[in-house]
């Protein structure tokens, strides 16, 4: 794999972190404790991580695509292209 590949990834992926998935982690952590407590439930800890997931895949799937979300998916799919694997579908694939 080329070396200019996986930098373009490793750029992509860490803007990725620093501005947007930082930022959603955060955010989907105290969604998920308000929702898990609201009208005074009992906050159950076994549940915590499954409702966590939940919240973030819904965060992710509402979020919009811009430059640096789709720099990323880009960067990835060069990836798995060197590596003879087809890109990961968009939902404007199917």
């Amino acid at each position: 794999m080329s070396e200019q590949v996986v930098l373009r990834y490793e750029r992509a992926r860490t803007v990725y972190d620093l501005s947007i998935a930082q930022k959603r982690w955060r955010q989907a952590k105290w969604e998920t404790i308000l929702r898990m407590t609201e009208g005074g439930k009992t906050f159950e800890d076994e549940k915590f991580p499954d409702e966590l997931e939940a919240t973030l895949e819904r965060l992710r799937d509402a979020e919009p695509e811009n430059e640096i979300t789709r720099e990323l998916r880009d960067a990835r799919d060069a990836i798995r292209v060197e590596l003879g694997l087809p890109p990961v579908p968009t939902e404007d694939d199917s």
